[in-house]
């Protein structure tokens, strides 16, 4: 994992937060099956059972999110952060609810930018 991910996933574990549970780096085929990731050896709450894929960057965020859409039936909601505001990621492919989700997303890293008084970039 690349540096702002090891960093991201330093301070999300250092939050404590409720019912959060944070796992990684992970291999896309461990994240999305516990099967795979029990013969790879990985243990974890995560592994098998991912909700949140944290990418470095939007060629491998695309590959990520069109692979889950287009073969997991799965609801897609991207943000991309480290601008002064988060941007709503959405593809013009994409479903009423997918934009609908990222937009909700987008909204929602923007309060916590708000409450924070964080900018972009240093989640």
């Amino acid at each position: 994992a690349s540096r702002s991910c090891q960093e991201f996933i330093k301070r999300a574990t250092e939050l404590n937060l409720e019912d959060v549970l944070i796992q990684g780096p992970l291999t896309f085929d461990s994240a999305t099956s516990g099967e795979i990731a029990a013969l790879k050896g990985i243990e974890g709450p995560v592994a098998g059972d991912t909700d949140i894929y944290l990418t470095d960057t939007i060629e491998e965020c695309n590959i990520v999110a069109k692979a889950l859409i287009n073969f997991a039936d799965t609801v897609f909601s991207g943000v991309i952060v480290g601008a002064r505001v988060p941007v709503s990621l959405v593809s013009r492919t994409d479903t009423l609810k997918n934009k609908k989700s990222s937009v909700s997303i987008a909204c929602l890293v923007a309060e916590y930018y708000r409450l924070t008084g964080v900018a972009g970039g240093t989640i």
